[in-house]
């Protein structure tokens, strides 16, 4: 029986570069189906198009996307839609499908300065910093004269003798010349990080892209993906599957367990399942996944994994308050409709024996999705109990 421990995580977070070994169009593959993403994506994408509105609801709700989108998901930047393919996202090129050399951020940069320069030298950048926002600010300069002002504070900084200011960075940042061939530059990124490999004793590891496509094969029909979703009328049975594909149910087994890992970013274990695509399914049938992102959005401002976050936001309001408003707005969704203790219930009337018309006059399912709901768990509670794992970890 399908039956998770009060103390089992909140949340199934996706390593820090899990995905950066495997070809770019893999990656981009394995993101859209994750369902935390396909909750996120729409609230985290607000926060960068209407960055200029400075609404208490618009700003805070898609901050907290954003963050939520990086901790759980590991995307950073701009998303885009699931629908898209890899080819029609190939031009847009999104910060996080750029592969092994990525562009740094703005963050990225200040990140560096934090943790790798000494304090005296944190502060002659912030007074060269202070000085120029500073003179950009006063309307009252001359453009000439700005220039001037601005030039000047930019000198001192490459003429202040600080040996913080003249080493290289103790992580590959690099600058590239885009008048150098194409071989060059090649050439030249070649052996750069050969170099930092043999100073941080990196090995290359073997990874296997050939059976990828086999693996999202088994995940789409198991799962029902297609155009950019899931359907819960797509689905099918492993047993099924194997007989689609002329392959045993041991294989179609292994192949969706290697699918999960990829596209959830952690191991199988039925609650993971729970935690992950089956809640994401049981909120879509209820017509939206409005109480899904109110419940992410604020655990995830609250959690540990955004402990010391209490820098302001561009708007001036610290993160505290930011908190306090979604865990307000999140509230009325969690009072009305709990995802997970929904999916608990049917899932437990279904290992108890019963009906599927009794599953559904006994928890009052109304929708007109619902049936199709209840039998989809159905078929899913007898297969993945047939992975050989029962117990929640």
């Amino acid at each position: 029986m399908l039956k998770p421990s009060s103390n089992t995580p909140e949340f199934v977070c996706r390593p820090k570069n899990q995905l950066m070994l495997y070809p770019v169009e893999y990656r981009w593959e394995f993101t859209r189906r994750n369902p935390y993403y396909l909750i996120l994506w729409k609230e985290a994408r607000r926060y960068y198009q209407e960055y200029a509105q400075d609404t208490i609801d618009g700003r805070t709700t898609g901050f907290a996307a954003k963050l939520a989108m990086g901790v759980m998901v590991g995307v950073t930047g701009e998303p885009v839609s699931p629908t898209m393919s890899f080819e029609s996202i190939a031009g847009t090129d999104p910060i996080f499908l750029c592969g092994s050399l990525q562009p740094l951020t703005i963050r990225n940069i200040v990140d560096v300065l934090l943790g790798q320069v000494s304090p005296e030298c944190q502060q002659i950048i912030g007074q060269a910093l202070l000085a120029d926002a500073n003179c950009r600010r006063d309307a009252t300069v001359p453009v000439d004269q700005l220039q001037a002002l601005r030039n000047a504070i930019r000198m001192s900084i490459q003429l202040n003798p600080h040996l913080d200011l003249q080493r290289a960075s103790d992580v590959p940042l690099f600058l590239m010349h885009l008048d150098a061939s194409q071989e060059t530059i090649k050439q030249d990124a070649n052996r750069q990080a050969k170099l930092w490999k043999a100073r941080a004793a990196k090995t290359s590891p073997k990874v296997h892209t050939g059976k990828l496509a086999d693996y999202l094969e088994v995940w789409d029909r198991f799962e029902g993906w297609a155009d950019g979703g899931y359907d819960l009328g797509r689905e099918a049975s492993f047993t099924a599957i194997a007989k689609q594909l002329n392959a045993s149910v041991s294989t179609v087994h292994d192949r969706y367990c290697r699918a999960f890992e990829l596209v959830i970013g952690q191991t199988f274990s039925p609650l993971r399942w729970c935690r992950t695509i089956g809640m994401f399914k049981v909120a879509t049938t209820r017509g939206n996944t409005a109480t899904l992102f109110a419940r992410y959005t604020r655990r995830i401002l609250v959690s540990d994994r955004v402990v010391g976050l209490v820098s302001p936001t561009p708007l001036g309001r610290p993160v505290t308050g930011m908190t306090d408003h979604v865990a307000k707005t999140a509230a009325s969704h969690d009072d009305t409709f709990e995802v997970l203790d929904l999916l608990e219930d049917i899932l437990a009337l279904i290992a108890a024996g019963h009906s599927d018309a009794h599953i559904l006059a006994e928890l009052e399912l109304v929708h007109p999705s619902s049936p199709e709901l209840v039998r989809s768990l159905r078929s899913k509670h007898v297969d993945l109990q047939s992975l050989g794992t029962s117990q929640y970890d």
